[in-house]
């Protein structure tokens, strides 16, 4: 059926906030706060449904890897029926959501961005795009730094969302910057997919003590599974801390400070700019941004063909220099348009997509996603 669309769309959301945000400057600030809010709040909204399908195929995948003396019980079935229960919910919400006046305000914001973006000057720099991709680096070092201090969860969390910022700042940057500019969203992928490691499994691990605890007041069903899924995320969890925290770190965190030094020292003498690399963005970690509450008696529109939201990439179009940030601004903002079915002949419905995969237990057979893009 394609590229899940509330995966793109949401994929499009992060990239176009990580620029509102680290090129804040470049905009006009009037409403660039409350773009940003909405767009996390509808991020949310949709991570409700996405965080349920990582999921369950993070726990299909477990569970087909353990031994069959160790499943003792329906689990399988019982993690699916629970999951898809929880995700056939917060996709009713989803449609609610989409049917209201904060939802058709938040796309005529879009609409407006898409047609024209409000920049503070006409033009924008080379020098302004690699400052942008130095201070995301700054700051992303910062955050890493006080993870490494204290070890806490959330430090680590947010330091995660910082190296994510700099890896996109150093996307948007190398039409500018060329191959130093791909180093650093390289670097900082690398930070990023093993801090999102840990936060997946911290999140993973919550969920399967919930449900072992329901499964052991059930007739017929235990938490014996359920606590060794529980202790092999815990596991994961520690490996990735591990790997940030131990006493002898990767190099990429040995030597953040010193490559940022080195990109400062090398974007000095870029004078020309080079493509973009496009490469396929792949899916975020699960977001615990918390959603504002949806509306009660959401309504189900009408059925209508599946579409795709395509993955949005980390320049959209072709274009090179600093024009490329505001080519990626229009793009990223279409994209989340995308989203919507109504009113809209161009736009990719994700709102139909999700009333028809997956359904609850019982209904019929679906196909788990998978994590890539």
């Amino acid at each position: 059926r394609g590229e899940n669309p509330v995966h793109g769309v949401r994929v499009a959301i992060r990239r176009l906030r990580s620029t509102l945000r680290t090129a804040a400057p470049l905009f006009e600030p009037s409403g660039l706060v409350r773009l940003d809010d909405e767009l996390r709040w509808f991020a949310g909204v949709l991570g409700e449904v996405r965080d349920r399908e990582v999921l369950r195929a993070r726990f299909a995948t477990a569970l087909a890897e353990l031994p069959d003396e160790l499943v003792l019980g329906p689990v399988a079935a019982r993690i699916e029926e629970e999951l898809s229960a929880q995700q056939h919910h917060h996709r009713e919400n989803v449609a609610a959501e989409m049917t209201s006046d904060r939802y058709r305000q938040l796309l005529s914001t879009l609409t407006t961005w898409n047609e024209a973006v409000p920049l503070v000057d006409d033009q924008i720099s080379k020098k302004q795009v690699r400052q942008i991709a130095t201070r995301a680096a700054r700051k992303a070092d910062k955050r890493l730094k006080q993870a490494l201090a204290s070890g806490h969860e959330e430090d680590l969390h947010r330091a995660r969302k910082a190296a994510k910022r700099a890896r996109y700042a150093g996307e948007l940057a190398t039409p500018v910057v060329g191959s130093i500019g791909r180093a650093q969203a390289k670097r900082y992928k690398k930070i990023q997919t093993v801090l999102g490691e840990h936060q997946d499994a911290a999140v993973a691990a919550r969920a399967l003590r919930e449900l072992g605890a329901a499964a052991g007041i059930r007739k017929g069903e235990n938490g014996f599974t359920y606590g060794i899924l529980y202790q092999r995320e815990l596991h994961a969890a520690a490996a990735a801390r591990d790997a940030v925290l131990g006493d002898d770190p990767p190099r990429w965190v040995m030597t953040t400070r010193a490559r940022r030094e080195d990109l400062l020292a090398a974007v000095t003498t870029v004078v020309s700019a080079e493509p973009n690399d496009a490469d396929e963005v792949t899916d975020p970690v699960i977001d615990t941004e918390p959603a504002t509450p949806p509306p009660t008696e959401p309504r189900t529109p009408p059925a209508a063909p599946m579409q795709s939201v395509p993955v949005p990439v980390a320049c959209p179009v072709e274009s090179t220099g600093p024009s490329a940030i505001i080519a990626a601004v229009r793009a990223w903002a279409a994209m989340v348009m995308a989203s919507t079915s109504a009113g809209r002949s161009s736009a990719a419905p994700i709102l139909t997509a999700m009333l028809i995969v997956p359904q609850p237990a019982g209904s019929g057979s679906r196909r788990l996603p998978t994590r890539s893009a």
